[in-house]
């Protein structure tokens, strides 16, 4: 019954498009209006969930042909096609800032495509019809947008995927976060060379946030997206580096870097050791705040660091030429 009330409406939407040029024309480049309202829900594209609830089955992007709809049957593709970017929303088809997003979502997949081409694949999955997906990768709340990283020549699988923190998901925020991580402005420290520890972080112009960490680290992985990010935002202001302590042990047993992840924050001229401050692991046990928080919080601080390192540079230059003056009147 359900196979047959979908096909039905398949049939009548197909109908309707076709009777209407200008829309025919427009489905053929885009699928569906891009505004399209949902209207209530006839009761035989209702099912009752395991509370009780009478909620919709339709999927959202069914008929979308920039969207790939994932399911048990194609769900392969996302973890085989590791040569291209993957952009994917978690959502419910029962929820309603999914609705809200829904939108803003399919606008952003048609100027990603228009813009990307193939390099950037978006795809949806209905977690009310596909549980099984959703649970094994920890979907726990609606919606959640996730963009899985190409996969990195020599490894078999991709990188971990990145969260998508902006709680308004309009289409700048979608279209900024698929930026922000098509560009890794993150420095790979090396033991020698022009990205030595030496000339990358010692003898940098601005504060350095180094992050330690391995490839088998899942924590480590976790904390990538939130590297790239601050990189990303920060970059006016401070560097984000990392040290891969499994190429360059000597490196990380000489800072004290037993395990991984560790970030810590490096300020030329200031700083009185090779590593740093350690912001993260805390030496308050009784703090369990994440690292990817410590990097958040760096955001907001830095600046103000920065801010005040410049005006009493700018003071002490006022001072010297001020006491050069008073000199030069002296011997006048």
């Amino acid at each position: 019954m359900k196979a047959a009330a979908t096909r039905l409406v398949r049939i009548q939407n197909a109908f309707e498009i076709l009777s209407d040029e200008e829309r025919r024309k427009h489905f053929d480049k885009y699928g569906f209006d891009e505004d399209d309202e949902f209207t209530p829900y006839p009761d035989k594209y209702m099912a009752i969930d395991s509370l009780g609830n009478n909620m919709p089955t339709i999927d959202f992007y069914e008929f979308d042909t920039v969207i790939m709809k994932l399911e048990a049957k194609n769900i392969h593709k996302l973890w085989e096609q590791t040569h291209i970017v993957w952009l994917v929303e978690y959502y419910a088809s029962w929820c309603g800032p999914c609705r809200l997003t829904r939108v803003a979502y399919r606008k952003a997949a048609r100027k990603l495509a228009d813009r990307t081409g193939k390099k950037v694949r978006v795809a949806a999955v209905n977690c009310f019809q596909n549980n099984d997906i959703c649970n094994q990768a920890g979907i726990q709340s609606y919606p959640q947008i996730y963009l899985y990283p190409k996969g990195q020549q020599g490894q078999p699988q991709r990188p971990a995927p990145l969260l998508m923190h902006e709680q308004e998901k309009t289409v700048d925020n979608i279209i900024d976060f698929v930026d922000m991580f098509q560009t890794n402005e993150v420095i790979e420290v090396a033991v020698e060379g022009k990205l030595s520890y030496e000339s990358a972080v010692v003898q940098a112009d601005r504060p350095v946030v180094v992050v330690y960490g391995q490839p088998w680290c899942g924590p480590c992985q976790m904390l990538d997206g939130s590297t790239r990010e601050f990189a990303k935002k920060a970059k006016a202001y401070a560097v984000a580096a990392h040290v891969d302590c499994n190429a360059h042990k000597a490196l990380c047993d000489a800072h004290g870097v037993t395990t991984v992840p560790v970030v810590a924050l490096y300020i030329p001229g200031k700083s009185s050791t090779p590593v740093g401050e350690i912001l993260w692991p805390p030496t308050n046990q009784m703090i369990q705040a994440a690292p990817q928080y410590t990097l958040s919080m760096l955001q907001q601080t830095l600046p103000l660091f920065v801010s005040a390192k410049e005006t009493e540079s700018s003071e002490s230059s006022e001072n010297g030429e001020s006491s050069e003056s008073s000199e030069d009147r002296e011997e006048l």
